[in-house]
């Protein structure tokens, strides 16, 4: 990256050499649903309705796992609910008792897409 962007090869990265480095597509597609319109430039209100739309997503799944736990409906999540609805997730299999297998610590996402 250094030699990339420095320009005069002093060693140094100026902010006029400098070239954020959109070097992964995360950063680029990111930018892209975030960018409105479409013009490579992000203003306040696209930044703001982007993360809305994100943030509304979340929140849907949110309550939907709330809604889930929520076992009589009443709009409260108990301990007891809240104890049922961890078993729950735990309960891989869903045969109503936790394995070994079920309770050994579960590998991160990345380390299971990387296999």
């Amino acid at each position: 990256m250094m030699a990339q962007m420095d320009a005069d090869n002093n060693g140094v990265i100026t902010r006029d050499e400098f070239r954020a480095p959109f070097h992964d597509r995360a950063n680029r597609a990111s930018w892209r649903a975030a960018d409105g319109d479409q013009n490579g430039e992000l203003t306040r209100a696209e930044v703001e309705a982007h993360l809305n739309k994100e943030l509304n997503g979340r929140m849907e799944q949110g309550l939907a796992r709330f809604d889930r736990a929520d076992h009589n409906g009443d709009g409260v999540i108990t301990t007891q609910e809240r104890h049922a609805a961890l078993f729950d997730r735990m309960d891989r299999n869903g045969d109503g008792e936790l394995s070994g297998d079920e309770l050994a610590p579960r590998r991160s996402r990345r380390a299971r897409i990387s296999d």
